[in-house]
């Protein structure tokens, strides 16, 4: 699903694709970083549930470059 978005955002010539993944969640990670994507930032308290705030890592994928 995530190859179908970037290839959908690469079609519609978007420079780039961002996310964001809890920073516990290593398995979601190593697949965003296995197709591209890097790390570029660390949201703090960026959710907030249950009366608990969560921090986020920011990752990206350029898609300008061939």
């Amino acid at each position: 699903m995530v190859a179908a978005v970037i290839e959908s955002a690469r079609r519609a010539g978007k420079a780039g694709v961002s996310l964001s993944v809890h920073p516990d969640n290593a398995r979601a990670r190593r697949l965003y970083a296995s197709l591209g994507f890097v790390d570029y930032g660390l949201e703090t308290k960026s959710l907030k549930m249950d009366g608990r705030y969560y921090d986020e890592f920011l990752m990206a994928k350029d898609l300008s470059a061939k």
